[in-house]
């Protein structure tokens, strides 16, 4: 057994954000092959160019602290795991994994990665909280999900509760201006690209900034003025979000933030540069959808950015949002208050990307259930195409250059 620590300690730093990984690469007792040696996880997670790089940037010089040991060797073959339930082959895998691991205090807070060293069925990735000495989130990935950075770190985000955002359509799809999503839509067909940054109200939560950094517009406030920064940049002085209560109801809060795509950051795949608003619903436990798009082509489009002369206005909730020049450091907005009953709309952009029909109901293997539905965009080591998703939770990938035709995959 191996155990390397990669990054500076969390206690030697004095920062806001500080979380500590333990990532453990396991395989079953009748596996010899180990797929990938340690160094290519240490590789993947380092404070210079890797996953702990995007971690330490996104909150603002946090610190990401990842223990990474294995090969471990399960005491049982993979048939006896994958012969259980879901939950419970991750439940027994943790425990297994975990039992070989007296060097690392998992009384400390933290989250738990188990890396499989072979392929899993569908269902098998992703993360849940788990409760031994402390509850912690943990995540589960296979050779299949591990080298996608935008999947890997959506369910880090995912475990240690963080928010993701959707893009405002029943599809669900995810939003790829938020770092958290897991939205492949910006570097498709490719997948090993970074995310780009969380979105502010993620940010917030996170309390990656402070208070000093957040602008709060109430219903009483009628017209204000506001200078914002782009989120990519540390906190200074000025706001990284606007808050913009609704005038109708304390239901529904605006997240107002600037965005920039260019080069040194992980900002630079975003489609434009502006000022981006996300949605925020409480009574839905607090949901988040980005503003502006209604699918993965328009989310891509001008329809979510806002740029000087622009204006959004939801009349139903009385607010409105003028973008009203670009500054050094980011944009400066207006947020206007009006009666919900009177508010008119005015014009707002129009994205300039035509959505792509998704292909006919697929052939789908033996035994699989689905309610079709057109979820997003494949996700790594398969071409470029349709994700659908079944009713029973289960997902297919369509290729487009062969519609109706899927595998079973994730």
């Amino acid at each position: 057994m191996i155990i390397t620590a990669v990054g500076p300690s969390a206690a030697q730093t004095n920062v806001l954000w500080s979380y500590q990984w333990f990532i453990l690469l396991c395989k079953f007792a009748d596996t010899a092959a180990e797929p990938d040696p340690l160094s290519h996880f240490e590789a993947m997670m380092n404070p210079v160019d890797g996953i702990g790089h995007w971690w330490n940037t996104v909150t603002y010089d946090g610190v990401f602290e990842p223990h990474i040991v294995g090969w471990l060797t399960l005491p049982h073959p993979k048939a006896h795991y994958t012969a259980l339930s879901t939950d419970a082959m991750r439940q027994a895998m943790y425990t297994d994994c975990t039992a070989q691991t007296a060097p690392f205090d998992f009384n400390r807070p933290g989250g738990v990665m188990i890396v499989s060293a072979e392929p899993m069925a569908p269902g098998f990735e992703g993360s849940e909280d788990i409760s031994d000495t402390v509850e912690r989130g943990t995540v589960w990935l296979s050779p299949l999900e591990y080298d996608v950075p935008m999947r890997v770190i959506h369910y880090m985000g995912r475990s240690m509760g963080l928010r993701f955002s959707l893009i405002d359509t029943p599809d669900l799809l995810p939003n790829p201006w938020d770092g958290m999503s897991g939205s492949l839509a910006l570097c498709a067909p490719q997948s090993n690209c970074f995310p780009p940054h969380p979105n502010a109200y993620t940010k917030m939560l996170g309390m990656w900034f402070g208070n000093e950094n957040i602008a709060d517009n109430r219903p009483s406030m009628l017209s204000e003025n506001y200078e914002i920064a782009y989120l990519d940049t540390p906190p200074g002085t000025l706001p990284l979000v606007v808050v913009a209560e609704s005038s109708a109801t304390e239901w529904v809060i605006f997240f107002i933030e600037a965005r920039r795509n260019i080069g040194g950051t992980y900002d630079h795949l975003l489609p434009a540069s502006g000022v981006i608003i996300h949605r925020v619903q409480k009574q839905w436990g607090h949901e988040v959808w980005l503003v502006g798009a209604n699918d993965i082509a328009s989310a891509l489009g001008s329809g979510p950015v806002w740029t000087p002369g622009e204006t959004f206005i939801d009349s139903a909730n009385g607010i409105q949002i003028s973008v009203l020049s670009e500054t050094a450091s980011g944009f400066e907005i207006n947020v206007t208050r009006s009666d919900p009953a009177t508010a008119v709309p005015t014009t707002t952009p129009v994205p300039t990307a035509t959505a792509t029909a998704p292909p006919p109901s697929p052939t789908l293997p033996v035994n699989f259930v689905i309610n079709p539905s057109f979820e997003g965009f494949s996700p790594a080591n398969v071409p470029w195409g349709w994700l659908y998703k079944g009713s029973d939770g289960s997902r297919v990938v369509c290729g487009v250059a062969s519609e109706g035709v899927c595998s079973l995959r994730m």
